[in-house]
């Protein structure tokens, strides 16, 4: 274990050491009354000694169970107290839960950004899809209220066939005399 100025119990190991002083002193005390007659006590001291022993036998009991829950608290830092937490958060759920934990993050994240870049994407050509729609439909609505007043042909000099029929049939019974400007015959 750890030694010397840096051990985290070294207070509680000084302190042990004084409680077991006092317990020493305290059963040496009680030890040497206990040879004396307690007439011989009463009568040199002039006081009730009973109870005075009462009390040195209740702080050598003191003493003790201090000793007791002070080597308590120091065995609870021991390392070995602390090492199997340490290799069950340590080992078991960072490398291996952790490890898995990271892979389903990774691959919802790679998921996320896939359908985000997606969304981005497909929303920009939605708008321009939409910006035509719009324009052809403002255009249409503009177009069929003028459409009504304008209805002409897109080339004055397209004739169908329909028609020369229909112009040749009325000209056959006209007879105009046409200008013949060149000179030559019909």
């Amino acid at each position: 274990g750890i030694s010397g100025k840096g051990k985290p119990t070294q207070f509680l190991d000084t302190y042990i050491a004084y409680l077991e002083d006092v317990d020493n002193v305290t059963a040496n005390f009680l030890a040497d009354v206990e040879t004396i007659d307690p007439t011989t006590l009463v009568s040199a001291c002039g006081i009730e000694v009973i109870s005075f022993l009462n009390i040195a036998t209740l702080l050598r009991a003191t003493m003790a169970e201090a000793k007791t829950r002070t080597n308590l608290a120091v065995q609870g830092l021991f390392c070995s107290n602390f090492n199997p937490i340490y290799i069950d958060i340590m080992h078991e759920n960072v490398c291996y839960d952790g490890v898995g934990a990271l892979a389903v993050i990774s691959f919802s994240l790679l998921v996320i950004g896939i359908c985000g870049l997606t969304m981005i994407t497909l929303r920009v050509s939605w708008h321009e899809v939409g910006d035509q729609v719009s324009s052809i439909k403002s255009n249409d609505e503009t177009d069929g209220e003028n459409q009504a007043d304008k209805i002409e042909p897109e080339n004055q000099n397209d004739v169908t066939h329909d028609e020369e029929e229909q112009m040749s049939q009325d000209s056959v019974g006209d007879e105009e005399t046409v200008d013949n400007p060149e000179g030559l015959n019909p």
